[in-house]
């Protein structure tokens, strides 16, 4: 039975890699450069979508227009992020950035250490027995 409910929620779920994934945020993202990039997958669709010639034409200028003003926000919002964190670098806030760097790492080492601990553990008990 227990071979049963293993094979179908292994078919059913899928098999994970095991490895725990860490969150990677943007901490350069803003609203607008989401509205912009939004705007420009929208007329991507509308371009896709279209079938008449003059028309798909129309489209297309636009939404490369959409595309050059979504990549231009996305740089000045990452240049601008790097020149907050240099600002940031120059003051103390250097100390407390530190330590927040510090305190994310030594969580990972901590997650990465309980799955290595774990995995090994099941192996030493499949040994011992």
């Amino acid at each position: 039975m227990e071979k049963t409910i293993r094979t179908t929620a292994k078919e059913t779920l899928g098999v994970s890699s095991g490895k725990p994934k860490v969150f990677q945020e943007s901490w350069w993202w803003n609203n607008e450069m989401e509205k912009k990039i939004k705007d420009k997958n929208k007329k991507f669709k509308d371009f896709l979508a279209c079938t008449e010639d003059e028309d798909r034409i129309e489209k297309r200028v636009s939404y490369k227009e959409a595309k050059r003003a979504a990549k231009k926000a996305v740089t000045e919002a990452k240049s601008r992020g790097y020149e907050d964190l240099y600002r940031k670098l120059d003051t103390k806030v250097l100390i407390l950035l530190i330590y927040f760097i510090y305190l994310h790492s030594f969580y990972l080492f901590r997650v990465a250490t309980s799955y290595y601990l774990s995995q090994t553990r099941g192996l030493l008990w499949l040994r011992s027995s």
